[in-house]
């Protein structure tokens, strides 16, 4: 992987956006090059209004050093995103939340999945615990050796 090189000087198309908290390295369409996840979102200390770039994007490398937006959920506050094939189809999915969620929508209040149809197509989908917390933090590992990826989160 080209990750030092790439991230040194990233090209992204004219859809550069601020507040990042989190940057993962992939391969969303297993085209051999690099895709970034990243977690848009203010830092946390205040609620803040509604920004166009707070969300989830995924960004594809479209040849080296040349990336573009390839999808975008918008997410107020985003925190966290993290990929993993969370329903052991073969491709990966997303998990995300928002640190300081909008009240409006109440897919955005939570911590949510995102399963990949292909294509980068998504469904979102909830689980009745995912609104009894302020999350914070998140990670996914194997816990019982069954090779499915659990979901840990805190708050």
């Amino acid at each position: 992987m080209r990750a030092r090189e790439t991230l040194r000087r990233p090209s992204f198309s004219n859809n550069t956006r601020s507040s990042v908290h989190l940057v993962e390295l992939l391969d969303f369409n297993h085209d051999g090059f690099i895709d970034l996840l990243t977690a848009n979102g203010d830092n946390g200390e205040y609620v803040s209004p509604h920004k166009n770039y707070h969300g989830i994007p995924a960004v594809s490398e479209r040849r080296p050093k040349s990336f573009e937006e390839k999808w975008f959920f918008p997410l107020n506050g985003a925190y966290k995103a993290m990929a993993a094939d969370f329903d052991q189809d073969g491709d990966l999915d997303i998990a995300a939340f928002p640190f300081f969620p909008t009240t409006k929508n109440p897919r955005t209040k939570v911590l949510s999945i995102w399963r990949n149809r292909g294509g980068l197509l998504f469904d979102a989908h909830t689980f009745p615990e995912s609104t009894t917390g302020r999350w914070v933090t998140m990670d996914v590992g194997d816990v019982d050796g069954d090779g499915m990826p659990t979901l840990f989160s805190g708050h």
